[in-house]
């Protein structure tokens, strides 16, 4: 009886097996639709600003652009929308323009703050990736779905990272301020989602949240010691 109990659990292991090895080439053929990008946006009031400012084009350096498959429509114009906003939602501004062109201070006419920034990075680290997909892929094979449900319920870290160039200029001075900004953000999920667009969305959010909340208080001290 035992031999037959035996012969039946191995039966049961090349299954599933079998199933997930003809699986994975489907699954992984798959098109899974692009998210926006998951953001805190701050709340806008009514500025009493009076300054002008204008964001020239966001300057893209990034040597990882595998968010590019997530977020939609890109990171970059994500990016420079969230960063507009958060510029706006300090009260020092009236009005935030977008250049689309070169910048040049000699033609801006009533413009008071020059903002370049750039994109270095922006990337999600899953660093119990490896060891995460491994238990779930032999709790398939072992107990079949029910295995890999069990496998993949507990929590992982799932790390965003985000790093900016900012150059700020005052045409009211003439100064020019340069800084860059590193930030990160860390978010435990369920093994099963660590690698869904809506989780890279998420985290990549707040990275981006951490190194503008820097930037913004870089932004601060500038017009403050000018006003």
């Amino acid at each position: 009886m035992y031999h037959n109990i035996e012969v039946r659990r191995m039966s049961r292991i090349m299954r599933n097996a079998l199933i997930l090895s003809l699986l994975l080439p489907l699954i992984s053929c798959v098109k899974v639709p692009k998210v926006p990008l998951a953001y805190e946006y701050p709340k806008l009031t009514q500025s009493k600003g009076t300054l002008v400012a204008v964001f020239a084009n966001i300057l893209d350096k990034r040597t990882n652009l595998q968010l590019d498959e997530s977020i939609s429509p890109s990171v970059v114009s994500e990016f420079a929308t969230v960063a507009s906003r958060e510029t706006l939602s300090t009260g020092h501004f009236q009005e935030v323009r977008e250049l689309t062109e070169t910048p040049d201070t000699t033609t801006l006419g009533d413009v008071d703050i020059l903002i370049q920034l750039s994109l270095n990075n922006v990337s999600i680290e899953v660093p119990k990736h490896g060891s995460e997909t491994g238990a779930m892929w032999v709790g398939t094979v072992i107990l079949g779905p029910l295995g890999a449900a069990m496998a993949s319920s507990g929590k992982t870290d799932v790390i965003g990272h985000a790093q900016i160039g900012v150059k700020i200029s005052d045409l009211r001075s003439g100064q020019i301020h340069q800084k860059q900004f590193e930030g990160q953000a860390l978010k435990k999920v369920p093994a099963m989602w660590m690698d869904t667009n809506a989780t890279r969305s998420s985290v990549a959010g707040m990275a981006i949240k951490a190194v503008l909340q820097d930037y913004i208080a870089f932004l601060g001290t500038i017009i403050g010691a000018e006003q």
